[in-house]
């Protein structure tokens, strides 16, 4: 199997099983993105790249969208934050070989302070989830 190791993305998995938070910011922005989803894999993360959707993230329609896709939420039959929350719930719930969800973002901080309302309802909808199922979380990782 490839080794996908390296200093970096060790910390970002030290910091996935040991930090309360729900979001990681890494401040390096030039490396592999999809190194990082392969090595998170490997460690037993469900990891997707939610603004790889082929569309931009700009308003709350599209980060739904981009959700929906990017996780496969296929339990999801319609885009608002109920559904979205159901989804995680049962993506995080019927993922049972893995410790957890991340929801990977390239252009994270950018698309943050372009969406700041969104995303604090995002994580408000991930910090419930992950109160009540403490075996596993979700967490936003920032790039």
């Amino acid at each position: 199997m490839i080794k996908y190791d390296n200093v970096l993305f060790d910390e970002i998995l030290d910091r996935l099983k040991s930090e309360k938070n729900n979001v990681i910011n890494v401040p390096v922005a030039h490396f592999d993105i999809l190194l990082l989803q392969y090595f998170l894999t490997k460690n037993y993360y469900y990891a997707a790249i939610i603004d790889d959707y082929p569309l931009k993230i700009s308003d709350k329609e599209s980060l739904l969208e981009a959700l929906y896709y990017q996780l496969k939420l296929i339990t999801v039959h319609d885009l608002n934050w109920d559904a979205i929350q159901e989804g995680l719930n049962d993506a995080l719930n019927n993922f049972l070989e893995f410790e957890g969800i991340c929801l990977l973002f390239r252009q994270g901080n950018l698309i943050k302070n372009i969406l700041q309302e969104e995303f604090r309802i995002l994580d408000e909808i991930i910090c419930e989830i992950n109160s009540q199922i403490k075996c596993k979380k979700i967490v936003i990782v920032l790039l």
